[in-house]
């Protein structure tokens, strides 16, 4: 242990509020849907343009970049087309294929956010702006999670990469495309595409799904870096607010400013729960954790 973590747990910040002792009281942790994270930056993706653009020249993608021409300027029909006020077939075919490659960008990104369920987690109970943004400026607690117990019961548990740049999908976009000419070309008389596709999503192997769920769902901005996050991730399948999920924590770490009413009832919540309780303390120009009980 370095004095801010224990390699067997992994900590809440929380306020102390009716949310949090029900939490306490019930023996569950909130996972929220990803849409609802305060990271701006995640979740979001590009893909380099010009680079995409100059695959789609290649002969071979020849079927492919009529399609992509064609519902792009659907969408661009859609979007600026109704008013009468931008004649869209006058738009060139790398409009057409930007508003396409955006439109697919948008689509994607909901999928996946849309149908999953986070709980952040960070690997120190120490963190002083934590305790301010999260845990009320150190009137709130930290609770304890086993980290074992958190992979158990998810269906991805890592810890968080930080990035300055949002997930590049280039690379998975030219990849559908390889895998469309090599259907059509080796595979379209034998299979239909639905088998076809059952049989690439077989070629992604755990470690590649790990990365692309990682890359997807557990990359935030460099700025949050002090965070040190742990992330669990749920998948479902469709949307909602959110999950409980039963689990017990392991400690209870009070504020070393908690007002003293909450300190008594999350004393009380802990005492009944069997819950091990300790406090921040300052001692030797440090704050560290002491049991007080």
């Amino acid at each position: 242990m370095d004095g801010n973590s224990d390699n067997l747990l992994v900590y809440k910040y929380r306020e102390c509020n009716d949310k949090t002792f029900d939490s306490l009281e019930n023996n569950y942790v909130w996972m929220s849907n990803s849409q609802v994270l305060n990271d701006k930056f995640e979740f979001h993706s590009y893909m380099d343009l010009d680079y995409i653009i100059k695959e789609l020249l290649n002969n071979k993608y020849e079927e492919i970049k009529k399609g992509i021409i064609l519902e792009g300027r659907k969408i661009l029909e859609s979007t600026y087309g109704s008013d009468g006020t931008v004649d869209v077939s006058k738009m060139s075919s790398h409009q057409c294929i930007a508003a396409f490659l955006a439109d697919f960008n948008l689509k994607f990104l909901y999928k996946y956010s849309d149908n999953t369920v986070i709980g952040c987690f960070s690997y120190s109970y120490n963190i002083e702006p934590m305790w301010s943004f999260y845990s009320n400026y150190n009137k709130g607690i930290v609770i304890g999670y086993s980290k074992d117990e958190l992979i158990r019961s998810n269906d991805y548990s890592l810890s968080v990469l930080y990035n300055d740049n949002s997930h590049n999908m280039t690379n998975l976009f030219i990849e559908g495309m390889k895998n469309y000419v090599d259907y059509k070309q080796n595979y379209s008389d034998s299979m239909t595409p639905e088998e076809y596709k059952e049989q690439y999503n077989l070629k992604w192997d755990e470690t590649t799904l790990y990365k692309f769920i990682q890359d997807k769902l557990a990359t935030k901005h460099t700025d949050w870096s002090y965070e040190k996050e742990f992330r669990s991730i749920k998948l479902t399948t469709r949307k909602v607010p959110g999950h409980k999920l039963m689990i017990k924590p392991k400690e209870v770490i009070l504020g070393s400013h908690i007002d003293e009413a909450d300190r008594e009832r999350i004393i009380e919540i802990c005492n009944k729960q069997g819950i091990e309780i300790k406090q921040m303390r300052y001692m030797n120009n440090k704050f560290r954790k002491f049991k007080i009980q």
